[in-house]
């Protein structure tokens, strides 16, 4: 019922807010049998790239933990599930499952998580890269992998790469590293060539 109460506190503070959203971050106590979920819906705002929108979405917990996550659209058959950010993610939908690894979006790095925003803080986090489209409703979960008895704080994060690629001033303001400005693209199109269809 808490993870219920937080995703519908999100949605709606999601809906209220301004055009400029580029992140949604909730912290609950998670465990092996008991779920952090975190929804949003997608900015109709954001300049779509290769017809989308690159979200980021990281699950980074406490302690001993283990996170695990999965991310899922409430209007078509996709999900995207990970238990090592560093691993890559798999892509579910329409029957299928496809890898992506993080190499295929970020040929020069290996990170596009490091490479356009950050790496998650500990390599037991977990990451996914999620091609949403706008005005999409999204869903994330994590739970704690380790088996821990007692639940710890996760904290999950959705951002919106597209809103900061292309709305935020003072991000458009700071030097990339060569060639950065080109791999949102990239990216996103590598990412959309994935899909299972």
């Amino acid at each position: 019922m808490k993870s219920i109460v937080a995703a519908s506190v999100l949605v709606l503070s999601t809906l209220s807010s301004n055009a400029e959203l580029v992140n949604i971050s909730a912290t609950a106590a998670f465990s092996g049998s008991q779920r952090a979920v975190a929804c949003s819906i997608i900015d109709t705002g954001t300049i779509p790239i290769a017809g989308g929108v690159m979200l980021f979405i990281f699950a980074e917990s406490d302690g001993a933990s283990d996170a695990s996550i999965r991310a899922w659209s409430l209007q078509r058959d996709l999900a995207v599930t990970n238990e090592n950010w560093q691993a890559g993610f798999d892509m579910h939908g329409n029957g299928r499952t496809v890898h992506v690894a993080l190499r295929d979006l970020d040929e020069r790095n290996g990170n596009p998580y490091g490479t356009l925003l950050r790496s998650p803080a500990r390599p037991s986090d977990a990451a996914v890269v999620f091609p949403a489209l706008l005005g999409e409703a999204v869903c994330v979960e994590s739970y704690d992998r380790s088996g821990a008895p007692a639940p710890v704080n996760v904290s999950i994060s959705i951002t919106d790469l597209n809103a900061i690629a292309f709305k935020s001033a003072q991000l458009k303001a700071k030097s990339l590293p060569l060639g950065t400005d080109e791999l949102t693209p990239r990216a996103l199109e590598e990412l959309s060539s994935k899909l299972p269809e």
